[in-house]
């Protein structure tokens, strides 16, 4: 499994410097001082681009699944869906295809596991559990662990939720400052396979994007969190570099008010790859 940790090629959709062009620039220009080149996606319809873009199994394996999201099927989002198709064939990536119906900001990759919310089972209610369990052990050859989804976010996105740190470990954002009943959930099923971190800030007055510096965007050279000039961006910042050790002097902060305010954060805006597997672009 090519894990973030792996990857040193870093995309976003033209659509999110469409929408967001101050933040958008300046992202590029955060990563540029750190030598991460950012590229454009073409032929997209929507920003999310981590949500549609194919699972990167190996240096040529790459799964695409449908992305068919049940919170854009409605009059408004439908004509945002995005069929990567296109661009897919202009970036000269060819891909394992499945009818599966799969959002990729929930799939959180570990070297020998998956973890997904089990939403999925739900967006899939032509499979049965067995069917979709096999299938996704056969496209990314490992074991899947599934997390209970709380259906007051309706994304349904382990993204938003945890991130694999490396070795045995997890990092978990502050859901038991959220909703401790859940946190506890989460906790149980990480703990059957990994040793679990927790996010915590002590604030008296919660920012309530609080939740989205779990959703870094990390590569092989640096992890860069989302702030907001709040009091838990230090602490974030503290605690993402004491968990990961190797890129304690690699970790950053973006300010991103408005992409986060419009639903996602930097994992979700980016698609990352390892390098090896372009024919079409440089």
């Amino acid at each position: 499994m090519i894990l973030d940790r792996q990857t040193n090629k870093v995309f976003v959709s033209e659509k999110t410097l469409e929408y967001f062009p101050t933040e958008t620039n300046h992202i590029f220009e955060c990563l540029a001082n750190q030598g991460v080149l950012v590229k454009y996606l073409p032929f997209t319809k929507e920003g999310w681009c981590r949500d549609y873009m194919p699972i990167q199994v190996s240096k040529t394996k790459f799964v695409q699944y449908r992305y068919w999201p049940d919170y854009m099927r409605n009059i408004v989002d439908m004509p945002y869906i995005t069929d990567p198709s296109e661009t897919l064939s202009w970036l000269g990536i060819e891909t394992v295809k499945t009818t599966l119906i799969i959002d990729g900001g929930n799939v959180i990759k570990c070297p020998d596991c998956v973890i997904m919310v089990d939403k999925i089972f739900k967006e899939n209610p032509d499979w049965t559990r067995t069917q979709v369990i096999e299938e996704l052990e056969r496209l990314f050859e490992c074991e899947i662990l599934f997390l209970p989804w709380d259906r007051a976010e309706k994304y349904g996105h382990a993204d938003g939720i945890v991130r694999y740190i490396r070795d045995n470990k997890v990092l978990m954002t502050n859901y038991s400052q959220i909703d401790a009943r859940f946190a506890d959930k989460f906790r149980k099923a990480l703990s059957k396979k990994f040793e679990v971190e927790e996010l915590h800030y002590d604030v008296e007055s919660p920012h309530r994007h609080n939740w989205s510096y779990i959703n870094f965007l990390q590569i092989h050279d640096i992890i860069a969190i989302p702030s907001f000039n709040e009091p838990e961006d230090q602490q974030a910042l503290a605690q993402i570099k004491d968990c990961f050790k190797d890129y304690r002097c690699k970790v950053i902060t973006i300010p991103m008010k408005e992409i986060v305010g419009a639903g996602g954060a930097l994992n979700c805006i980016s698609w990352t790859i390892a390098s090896g597997a372009l024919s079409n672009y440089p």
